[in-house]
């Protein structure tokens, strides 16, 4: 039954109802008796917003903005190439730019990692253990971190590089050992503001080419922020 069948037969079946009413109602007018006066009240068509389709792609409109690939053709495209995996059709950045970055970001978190870990060991003084603590947990941080890369790398249908050979050369930081407490610290901080900035870098450069990786990339740059906060603060205790 078609809605404007509905709208009759509803308006109909209103009439008849007041006509039953009214001789019950006595002298009682339809403005001062309430339920006579509700079902007086002028009837209102419903208006149900629809999606329009697009005449040339067939994908919904909302609008004047496309909503919604046609669904035939996100079928048609997700079949196609399946080998590559989460990389679809829509993919617009540079794959192979994004996996060297990428490994250029694991290897600097590898670095970071080992780093730290020495500075765990090493760390020796009145204050060692707090700092040592410190240590502990960003090492910790930055092995989450290289896995997280290392997975968004394996996602593009690319290899992770974990080889010893060449990290140093790949890692956008350095590895110094330090020979104080504060020497350690300083060096940590400065390997910690250089990954800022390269991963600040590999954000604007993926932009919205490739979300997944740049939501990825905010999420670590958040962290070593984070970390480059900590590490002031200690040399401002140690110093202070």
């Amino acid at each position: 039954m078609g809605k404007e069948y509905c709208y009759v037969f509803a308006v109909e079946c209103k009439a008849l109802v007041i006509d039953f009413l009214v001789p019950i109602a006595g002298n009682a007018t339809l403005g001062h008796h309430p339920y006579l006066a509700l079902l007086a009240r002028p009837s209102r068509k419903r208006v149900i917003s629809r999606h329009k389709k697009n005449s040339v792609t067939g994908g919904n409109i909302v609008g004047d903005k496309p909503f919604l690939t046609d669904i035939k053709t996100l079928r048609e495209r997700a079949r196609q190439h399946i080998e590559r995996g989460a990389v679809t059709e829509g993919y617009s950045a540079d794959r192979e730019t994004v996996i060297r970055l990428l490994n250029e970001a694991l290897a600097t978190e590898i670095v970071c990692v080992l780093r730290y870990k020495r500075h765990y060991f090493m760390a020796t003084g009145i204050h060692a253990e707090s700092v040592a603590a410190e240590f502990l947990q960003h090492a910790t941080d930055e092995q989450a971190h290289a896995d997280q890369i290392a997975q968004r790398i394996v996602q593009l249908g690319g290899e992770p590089n974990f080889s010893p050979e060449g990290l140093l050369t790949r890692s956008h930081a350095e590895y110094v050992e330090g020979d104080t407490l504060n020497d350690m610290i300083k060096e940590d901080l400065v390997a910690e503001r250089i990954a800022i900035d390269s991963y600040r870098e590999m954000i604007t450069f993926v932009g919205n080419d490739d979300p997944t990786t740049r939501r990825m990339m905010e999420g670590i740059l958040a962290m070593e922020e984070e970390h480059a906060d900590d590490l002031v603060n200690l040399l401002e205790k140690l110093e202070g």
